[in-house]
């Protein structure tokens, strides 16, 4: 608390057009610590660093006179819920659990779960699984295979009758 009424006293004294008596800067900082005495020091000091720098999102020539206690507060308070804020999101940080990884043994097992269920499904086309051929595509796929050859096979006796014929 001695600090920030350092701080407080040193910013009356700055912002003063001339030597102030100790009862003029008494009654100043008494103003002071009665609007902001609720906020935490290290607030209070930044908002009297920003006032300084110029970094409230007030025109510059307002930084040309000492803050009223109500406009330092209000620059305090703006710095405390900004950090209440970041910890609130650290503290959710905090509290996270960590993401369970299952194994390829599971992944597995809920794979052909899955591929059941699905199956099962009445309403809809059965989907297989990427790589998995069912026992009516693998038949639909040898009869083409089949008439492939057939075909071929016609085309090479066709072209050997063509190669006699002439």
């Amino acid at each position: 608390m001695g600090e920030t009424i350092a701080a407080l006293g040193d910013l009356i004294q700055e912002y003063a057009p001339t030597r102030l008596d100790d009862r003029t800067v008494s009654i100043k900082a008494e103003a002071y610590l009665d609007g902001l005495e609720d906020l935490p020091a290290w607030a209070i000091r930044a908002s009297i660093r920003r006032w300084r720098r110029g970094e409230t999102g007030l025109p510059p020539e307002v930084h040309d006179f000492a803050p009223k206690p109500a406009r330092l507060r209000v620059i305090a308070e703006r710095l405390v819920l900004v950090a209440r804020g970041q910890a609130a999101r650290l503290q959710r940080v905090l509290d996270a659990k960590p993401e369970e990884r299952i194994t390829d043994a599971q992944m597995a097992a809920n794979s052909e779960k899955l591929t059941g269920l699905i199956a099962k499904t009445a309403d809809g086309p059965v989907i297989e699984p990427q790589g998995a051929i069912s026992a009516e595509r693998r038949a639909a796929l040898a009869d083409l295979e089949e008439r492939r050859k057939r075909r071929e096979a016609a085309g090479r006796v066709g072209a050997t009758a063509e190669g006699q014929a002439e």
